[in-house]
Order: structure tokens, then sequence, then C-alpha cells
């Protein structure tokens, strides 16, 4: 019965602090004082507000059209949450733009010396080794990732790439 009066009391002392920190907030939102000498430390600045009545559309207040099914409408919240499109093993293999790019990115982090490949060793003896010594080994993989930014844009638009 103490255990559950304790955490009881932890949970409602953790809701004051999480109270306290969203009244902070929202004060924090108003516009900051002049006076640049008495602001409290734990000021945190707001992005201005601008009212819009007229919509994005300048008044005209047109709305999307509907999505047909469920399963429209999760594909459409999750495109539109991505900022780049990834690209599969097949497009990269068919398109000379994305190849490129992973070429060049692998040159600089190469030339960079982002790995040493002098310590690579096969995992056979490196295992063998680990539990000769009774030591715990970390293994690394090199992979790439390959996505495509402004992908919603038209081929040939200088924006578009990989």
């Amino acid at each position: 019965m103490k255990e559950a009066a304790e955490k009881h009391d932890a949970a409602v002392a953790k809701e004051r602090k999480y109270n306290r920190v969203i009244d902070r907030l929202a004060a924090s939102a108003k516009p900051k004082p002049k006076d640049v000498e008495n602001v409290p430390d734990d000021f945190i600045p707001a992005m201005p507000v601008i009212s819009n009545p007229g919509g994005s559309h300048g008044g005209n207040h047109c709305h999307r059209d509907k999505l047909k099914d469920q399963s429209e409408l999760m594909c459409f919240h999750f495109s539109n949450a991505l900022a780049a499109r990834p690209v599969g093993q097949k497009e990269i293999n068919n398109t000379p733009a994305a190849q490129a790019a992973l070429d060049k990115e692998w040159n600089n982090l190469t030339s960079k010396g982002a790995w040493d490949y002098s310590t690579v060793r096969e995992w056979e003896d490196v295992s063998r080794e680990a539990i000769k010594n009774k030591t715990k080994v970390h293994v690394g993989k090199i992979f790439e990732i390959c996505v495509e930014k402004g992908g919603e844009l038209p081929l040939g638009d200088p924006m578009r790439k990989f």
C-alpha cells in the first residue's frame, strides 16, 4: 500500500513539473520584453503568428478533393511527411544520375578517410580471437542509402536531385 502511495505521489509531482513547464512555455509565447536585461533565463522566443483570414489561396477558401478510401488517406498523409523519396536498388541501377550521386558521395567519404580499410578482417578470425580472449567485439557494416530530393518536381528540374 505504501509503495502505491509513493508511486502516486511521484506521478503527481511529475505532472506538476510538466504543468510548470507548459505554463513557462505558454508565458514565453508572448512577445519578448523590450528590456533585454530583465529577460528570464528560461525565456523561449516564439515564432510570430500572423492572422490570414483569406487562407493560403487569398480568400478563395478552396478545398482539396476528398480521398477515396482509408488506404489512400494513409498514403497521402505519409507521403506529405517525407522530405525525400527513398530510391531502391533497381532504380539506382537504371538511373545514371543516382549512380553518379552515390559514386560522388562514396569517393568523398573515402578521400576523407571515413573508414580504415587496413583494419578490416574476416569475421571468422575476429570471432575466434574474441572467444579465445573472452572479449566483446563490435562489428560495423558499410552500406549506401539513396534518396531523391524534389521527386514531385518535373523531370529535368535542377532542384530534383539524388
